[in-house]
């Protein structure tokens, strides 16, 4: 069981969590949700101040890699909140539940035979998603059908969050004829989120012991309304992080995106890049992930590590690519891809300051056997021993 399903499990534990009142710092965690939302206004703000005359009139679209669907999540509450911005980019790796889904409407643990041209074929207009069974996933756990990838981060089968923006879309697929079988003739709203909670709740319990679920016509339609998806293997990750990195003597400063040329042709790599930072390979597949599948025209860091632009010459879009983890978490994705680079070195060009020294400090590591009773003993005996330290120091007059 991976640490994604151990989690959950913890949290299904009421009385365990009433007693030790459990919380969770990944995207869980609804706060983080709610300040990520905050980053699109910020970003979609100030790049709307610094654009150039010529690129006024452009759509901005926001491109997010995605594992677990919390930053993307944000991106799409923000997006209902009224936020101008085209369809979202959810960019994924070769664990590719998600581009999948939004292009057959199937949510599955495992690909089917056939993706490609049979999505309207099986979708079904209403009410409960049809289930069939996948080899090997019966046990209702991420494990066995998850790749290793470059972007570790993201190697996630079932993402945490997509059942969140499963009820916003089984909620807009819920007619008032589905909710009056449910004895609820007005169609009222109350009415219809407990049913589309019903609706969630039966398709996730049904994708842990069959593996797979065919979402409803009307609930696929209205995610393919806000967001588009594809995937990038770990080669074109690599092939991108290689082409965009510039050595520091190429490097201009730019407080500001260039204005954009009349001319079609994108410049060299070499000259475009206005930071010496690679692009980490958990970004790096956004140009491939992204339609349209145009060059892009202009990549410029915006925002210290956060954000990445690409400006696209046809249709007029300027892209926020962003960028979820710093490079210095990869250091042999990025070393591997950059290897040609002569001048390149890790240590100098890529760990922060901050770092320095960090792993000579103390380490508290618990290792687990991959069972949440094996953890639950582990959060008992530690939570024992601080309020064991806690009362001692209270003893001795001390605090800590």
């Amino acid at each position: 069981m991976l640490q994604q399903d151990i989690v959950k499990t913890l949290f299904s534990d009421t009385s365990f969590n009433k007693t030790y009142h459990l919380g969770a710092i990944n995207s869980i965690n609804w706060a983080r949700i709610l300040a990520q939302t905050v980053y699109y206004f910020s970003a979609y703000f100030k790049l709307r101040r610094t654009l150039p005359y010529e690129l006024s009139d452009s759509t901005i679209q926001f491109c997010v890699p995605t594992g677990n669907f919390g930053d993307v999540l944000a991106g799409y509450y923000a997006k209902k909140l009224g936020l101008p911005m085209e369809k979202l980019v959810v960019a994924t790796n070769a664990n590719d539940i998600l581009s999948r889904f939004w292009k057959t409407g199937r949510y599955e643990k495992s690909a089917s035979a056939a993706v490609e041209g049979e999505e309207d074929d099986e979708l079904v207009d209403e009410g409960s998603a049809q289930t069939l069974p996948v080899g090997g996933s019966g046990d209702g756990s991420q494990g066995g059908a998850v790749a290793e990838t470059l972007s570790p981060a993201m190697d996630i089968l079932v993402s945490s969050n997509f059942e969140r923006l499963l009820f916003y879309l089984a909620l807009e697929g819920t007619t008032a004829g589905a909710v009056a079988v449910d004895g609820e003739v007005d169609g009222g709203r109350a009415a219809k989120i407990r049913v589309a909670g019903q609706n969630v709740a039966t398709w996730m319990s049904k994708l842990k012991t069959e593996g797979r679920v065919v979402v409803p016509k009307l609930s696929v339609e209205a995610a393919r309304r806000d967001m588009i998806a594809d995937r990038a293997s770990d080669e074109q990750v690599r092939s991108f992080m290689s082409r965009y990195h510039a050595p520091p003597a190429h490097i201009g400063s730019c407080d500001r995106p260039p204005s954009r040329s009349r001319s079609t042709s994108p410049p060299s790599p070499s000259l475009a890049r206005t930071s010496s930072t690679p692009t980490p390979p958990s970004d790096s597949w956004s140009p491939t992930a992204s339609p349209p599948r145009s060059e892009p025209f202009l990549p410029t860091p915006f925002a210290l590590h956060t954000y990445i632009l690409f400006f696209f010459s046809a249709p007029s879009i300027v892209q926020i690519v962003l960028a979820t983890a710093h490079p210095a978490k990869f250091n042999a994705a990025v070393s591997d891809a950059l290897s040609a680079e002569p001048t390149f070195d890790f240590q100098r060009d890529i760990m922060p300051k901050e770092f320095d020294g960090l792993l000579d400090l103390p380490r508290r590591v618990y290792d687990c056997r991959g069972d949440p009773e094996d953890v639950k003993r582990v959060i008992v005996r530690e939570v024992a021993k601080l309020v064991g330290d806690r009362k001692e120091a209270e003893t001795n007059g001390a605090s800590i």
